[in-house]
């Protein structure tokens, strides 16, 4: 195992915005603006239309007057809650993640970290809410490597390795891998197989009633798990399917 660095490119860069303070504050304030012009054009329509109906009912042209009261009250509840819902998804968002800020400082450094690795097994884990395919890569150093993402879609079991690629060296699954991420934060920002091609023995997936209500109850995406292999899948409830039994369901 050995790891380099090699600067951020611009694909590496537009991997990492989204996760930065910036893109934050910008999702949350425009989560904030939408929401509170949803909720205002909604409620003032609908007291618009009751105003003007009981004034024409009851002659009451005064009552248009009550139409712009009550439209300037609702516009203040609405604000409220648009900003109550928009400042728990921001600090929603703060928790879950815990990036931002290590985001930020992976792109002033403008460095990325490539660390090369060993495989020795591979198992493809079940997709869950399309987040993408999902590999668990046993390392020869001990350590097992869950990777997901939609961008490993093409490297699924239903899918065959392309042999040009093979012979370019950059296949996936592969007995040696270069996981490229971001040193501070951590985030992924490719995987490249420069060995031989290693085919998942098998397909796993949750056992029944083990199913993934938050992040934390299974293996994070991206994220190194002590291992070996077997203890992993215990751990968070996998059932290995072979894959010869997975491709004859295709």
């Amino acid at each position: 195992m050995s790891i380099s660095e090699r600067p951020l490119t611009r694909q590496d860069r537009d991997t990492l915005k989204p996760y930065s303070t910036a893109n934050e504050k910008r999702s949350t304030y425009l989560n904030f603006a939408g929401l509170f012009f949803i909720l205002f054009f909604t409620i003032f329509v609908a007291l618009g239309l009751l105003c003007d109906f009981t004034a024409w009912m009851f002659g009451w042209p005064d009552f248009e007057v009550v139409k712009w009261w009550l439209c300037g009250a609702s516009a203040v509840l609405s604000l409220a809650y648009s900003g109550k819902w928009a400042l728990q998804e921001h600090k929603y968002i703060k928790a879950s993640t815990g990036v931002s800020a290590l985001v930020d400082q992976d792109l002033q450094d403008g460095f990325a970290a490539i660390e090369r690795l060993e495989v020795v097994a591979v198992v493809e884990v079940e997709e869950e809410e399309d987040e993408g395919a999902g590999f668990l890569l046993e390392l020869r150093d001990g350590r097992v490597l869950f990777l997901v993402g939609q961008d490993l879609d093409l490297y699924s079991l239903h899918v065959e390795p392309d042999a040009e690629n093979e012979v370019a060296g950059d296949i996936f699954p592969s007995d040696k891998v270069d996981f490229v991420y971001a040193p501070k934060s951590g985030v992924r920002l490719d995987v490249i197989g420069t060995g031989s091609y290693l085919k998942p023995r098998s397909w796993v997936k949750r056992r029944a009633g083990r199913t993934r209500p938050t992040n934390h109850a299974g293996p994070m995406p991206d994220s190194f798990n002590d291992g070996p292999l077997e203890d992993v899948l215990k751990r968070y409830g996998f059932v290995e399917v072979p894959a010869s039994a997975c491709q004859e369901n295709v």
